[in-house]
Formats: structure tokens, sequence, C-alpha cells
């Protein structure tokens, strides 16, 4: 999965010259870019929370970022979805802080349901 995320974000990062890329805060109706894209904003922006690179990061960061990608982007995650999500991906040695790839992992599926 996780893998496939990155893939995807190299898609949208690299494989597009800059010019041709579309720009999010741009488009007149974000809902006219595929879902994909949208969610690989928010997955970019929950990596680029993780100074440490640890692929962690504090579970109030990641609910502000998910909340807020949430609504801009139109994710359409319902509130239950998003509060399962950080609790199955929080680290056992210390509840306060997530797994980015697990949390990403746990959206993705819910979307598909």
């Amino acid at each position: 999965m996780c893998q496939m995320l990155r893939n995807r974000q190299e898609q949208l990062e690299n494989k597009q010259p800059l010019n041709q890329r579309v720009d999010l805060n741009k488009i007149e109706c974000i809902e006219d870019v595929p879902w994909i894209d949208r969610y690989m904003e928010l997955a970019i922006a929950l990596d680029a929370a993780d100074i440490n690179n640890k692929g962690i990061i504090s579970k109030t960061e990641a609910m502000h970022l998910i909340n807020k990608y949430n609504v801009s982007h139109k994710l359409n995650y319902d509130d239950k979805i998003i509060l399962s999500a950080i609790d199955n991906s929080l680290q056992p040695e210390n509840n306060k802080h997530i797994c980015i790839g697990n949390l990403l992992e746990e959206l993705n599926i819910s979307s598909q349901n």
C-alpha cells in the first residue's frame, strides 16, 4: 500500500512538468479533480508534517490535517471513519502518535467501502 502511494506521489510530483501539474488551489470545482489526486494531497501533507522522517506524527496534527483536507478537498470522510482510522493507527508504545502509512491505508480502505 505505501509503495502504491509513493508511486502515485512520484507521478504527481515528477512525471508531469510543473507547468502542466494541476494546481488544486486554482481549480474552481475541486470535485473535477480525481479523488485519488485529492487524497494524495492529504498524503503529501501528512508526510510533510513528519519532520523527523520516522513515519509518525502526533494524533493532534493528524486529526487537524485530515479535517482540513477533508473539507477543502472534499474527500467526504465521515467523522466516524476518521476517528476509527486514527485509533487503528496509534503507536502501541505511545498512543499520542500515529503511523502515517497505517493511517493512509485505513483511510484508503474506508473510501472503497
